[in-house]
């Protein structure tokens, strides 16, 4: 019975790990593409406060970049040390 509730709780710890990792990989392929708008939009403004603005944006979507990588990192681990976990206690 233990090893059943045990098992019933790494599942569900595998199915919330594998949606966030679906959901930080779309917060990242957004951040990439609005990255990539704000770079190109910056190429043809004037210096300016509204091309300040444009660049603060593209530097907080590098930031959002960076930080889903990291998360996503993060998430790995997790699933591997829980795999880990189970043949661990299985053996």
């Amino acid at each position: 019975m233990r090893f059943n509730f045990r098992l019933l709780c790494v599942e569900k710890v595998e199915t919330t790990i594998h949606e966030a990792h679906r959901v930080v990989d779309i917060i990242e392929d957004m951040a990439e593409e609005v990255d990539k708008v704000a770079e190109e939009t910056v190429k043809h403004l004037p210096e300016g406060k509204f091309r300040d603005a444009v660049e603060f944006v593209e530097k907080v979507a590098e930031d959002v970049e960076k930080r889903a990588q990291q998360a996503e990192d993060a998430l790995e681990k997790v699933l591997i040390n829980l795999d880990f976990e189970v043949i661990r206690t299985t053996v």
